[in-house]
């Protein structure tokens, strides 16, 4: 959405809607802060390789499907051997 676009959706917005709306945006944005204080972004990170938390939580995944992936890619370069 452009700076324009949201400006035009604005001039419909009652007062209400945009408390709610208000609202919504703090609780979203404590829950991001919250991600990234469990991870420790970017106090621990290397930021350069990971700019931003959304870069960082890509990073991060299931320990299972990691470790399958790392055994699928083993496989794959014995079978290339």
């Amino acid at each position: 959405m452009t700076r324009e676009e949201a400006e035009k959706e604005v001039e419909n917005v009652s007062i209400d809607e945009a408390v709610d709306i208000l609202m919504a945006y703090h609780k979203i944005k404590q829950r991001i802060e919250s991600l990234a204080g469990l991870i420790h972004y970017p106090q621990h990170w290397d930021t350069a390789c990971y700019p931003t938390l959304e870069d960082a939580l890509e990073e991060i995944g299931c320990s299972e499907c990691m470790r399958a992936s790392t055994e699928e890619a083993t496989n794959d370069n014995q079978n290339r051997s």
